[in-house]
């Protein structure tokens, strides 16, 4: 049980007594302020247990649950109590398998902010955040987060290509332009590679960037909804050719990270197992994914066994928002024993 409701329940008894036991004015006082402490200490204990939708008007719906309890006195206060213990003991209990299924994307686009950073870029992210930013102040933040090669972070700022700051529209543009054309330029110079008389091991090297390459332009987001298809495909295909010449764990990887984004779980899950029995890479490469596709399938029991047993490995994520996937499933670990 929660402390606040210990020291929200004494308040209340003490109310109740002072009241059967009532003799003058002082004590009408001390029952009103002891019954409305007993309400403030339980009122937000119970709006983090209501669904989100409640919790968007914090104070106005903090106010309605207090002015609830005091105003109906002790009727209110046990209603308050009795919601409160029963929310409380229905997210101890609740089963894993039947979690509701809710999407990835829900995850990364919530207020959740990241806890670590890649390249100290955390901080800068954050402040970004903040809605009535001045707009000098936010055109400084987005060219510095222009340099962070980050598909999030270049789709965060591709809503300020409608900025009134001429110049700012112009640097995000250019920018976008600039990795678009790197990227073909990679793809141009590894094409002409492979016209040249190479090992099998370099060229099994070429397809695999070839592939990359492809896949770089869809997960940035350089690429319209229409082409993604196409552009995987090709990604595929030189990937195909690569694993043909090469039994690469990093290959595998990569199919299975295609495989993700083309919603084909079946086989990415196949192609990131293969990663794993090959037994030559850092686990942290492709665990995430695993878990990513046992979580899509709704195997939310093979998602908490994967991310438990390599917590060892998955706390060195570079990625930000790994750090909450880990914790997630600790404190699910946590609830189950």
């Amino acid at each position: 049980m929660r402390k606040e409701i210990y020291y929200s329940l004494g308040a209340e008894v003490a109310a109740l007594t002072s009241f059967f036991f009532m003799q003058n004015f002082y004590q009408v006082i001390f029952v009103l302020a002891s019954h409305l402490i007993a309400c403030i200490l339980i009122s937000p204990l119970l709006l983090t247990l209501l669904p989100d939708r409640y919790k968007k008007h914090k104070g106005r719906s903090l106010i309605l649950l207090v002015s609830l309890g005091f105003f109906l006195f002790v009727p209110g206060y046990v209603l308050l109590l009795i919601t409160t213990i029963y929310l409380l003991r229905t997210q101890k209990v609740r089963p894993i398998t039947n979690m509701e299924s809710f999407s990835i994307e829900e995850l990364f686009t919530s207020n959740v902010l990241p806890k670590i950073s890649t390249l100290g870029e955390g901080p800068l992210y954050i402040v970004s955040k903040i809605r009535d930013m001045d707009e000098k102040k936010f055109n400084v933040l987005s060219s510095l987060l222009l340099e962070m090669k980050n598909p999030r972070i270049l789709d965060y700022l591709s809503t300020a290509l409608g900025s009134r700051h001429d110049e700012l529209r112009l640097y995000i543009f250019s920018t976008l332009l600039r990795l678009e054309k790197s990227i073909q330029e990679r793809i141009s110079l590894l094409n002409k590679n492979l016209e040249n008389n190479i090992s099998d091991t370099e060229k099994a090297i070429t397809l695999f960037e070839l592939a990359q390459s492809y896949y770089d332009l869809v997960y940035f987001k350089l690429v319209d909804k229409e082409l993604e298809r196409i552009t995987l495909q090709k990604a595929e295909e030189y990937l195909t050719k690569a694993i043909n010449i090469r039994k690469n764990p990093e290959f595998y990887i990569l199919m299975g990270k295609i495989k993700l984004v083309e919603r084909n779980y079946a086989s990415a899950e196949e192609f990131l197992l293969k990663a794993l029995n090959l037994n030559h890479i850092h686990p942290i490469r492709y665990i995430p994914y695993i878990a990513e596709v046992y979580f899509s399938k709704g195997e939310y029991q093979k998602v908490k066994k994967i991310i438990l047993e390599n917590l060892e490995y998955l706390k060195f994520s570079a990625n930000p928002y790994i750090y909450y996937i880990v914790e997630f499933w600790r404190d699910m670990e946590w609830k189950s024993s």
